[in-house]
């Protein structure tokens, strides 16, 4: 390979690996905000499944730890998960 097709290539690995880096970020910056309801609670962990309505019946289940800022209701009411 000579110098010119090697510093071809070598721009081109640059170029790609700046592309998947600003992909994986775009990736792993999005947020998304959902409502449903609760159907697991596990206190000792402060962990929850929540079962979220989707489009044409379909439902999305969620599960994990609750989030320091989450706000969780009962009613129109909010409530610790102790309350439910």
């Amino acid at each position: 390979m000579n110098r010119r097709t090697f510093k071809a290539v070598l721009a081109g690995t640059i170029v790609l690996l700046f592309m998947l880096c600003g992909l994986q970020s775009a990736i792993a910056s999005k947020y998304y905000r959902m409502s449903g309801k609760i159907s697991a609670i596990d206190l000792s962990c402060n962990t929850v499944v929540i079962h979220v309505p989707m489009e044409k019946g379909k439902v999305f289940t969620v599960g994990g730890p609750l989030a320091p800022g989450a706000i969780s209701k009962k009613g129109d009411k909010q409530a610790s998960l102790s309350d439910f």
